[in-house]
């Protein structure tokens, strides 16, 4: 048998297991798993600053857990994930108030779902201008 042939093999056998339900699906969490996970996050790291970056961390794994693997545009959430990082590690730090950095992060939020819209109704120009702006939060 050549590469070729081993290689229609495969996807013919890949294409049979997705029509079986083989394949792998994403299974929605729990109701309130991640408000749930939240609640956990705020009661082990109180908002002060010191904490907002291990705070981040352990909302970012809870957003990991039960919202990644069913969101529609993931690279959204991880981009979100990386300014909440960002900002909370500028306000550990004292390179930003706790207050500056919950506006900056209402303001990304905003631009993400912008961003979401955008998507949908395939306007991929404005999306890209926006992206650049969150991509800017990064610094």
């Amino acid at each position: 048998m050549d590469a070729k042939t081993t290689l229609r093999g495969l996807v013919v056998a890949a294409g049979f297991a997705a029509a079986a339900g083989c394949a792998p699906v994403a299974v929605a969490p729990p109701p309130g798993a991640l408000q749930n996970a939240r609640v956990a996050c705020n009661a082990q790291y109180p908002a002060r600053v010191g904490n907002y970056l291990a705070h981040t961390m352990c909302v970012n794994a809870a957003i990991d857990r039960y919202a990644l693997p069913t969101a529609p545009h993931p690279d959204l959430v991880r981009l979100q994930e990386n300014i909440r990082l960002a900002l909370s590690a500028k306000v550990d730090r004292r390179a930003l108030t706790p207050q500056a950095g919950e506006g900056r992060m209402k303001e990304a939020d905003a631009l993400i779902g912008q961003v979401e819209q955008d998507r949908q109704i395939g306007n991929e120009t404005a999306a890209n201008r926006r992206l650049l702006r969150l991509n800017a939060m990064l610094n």
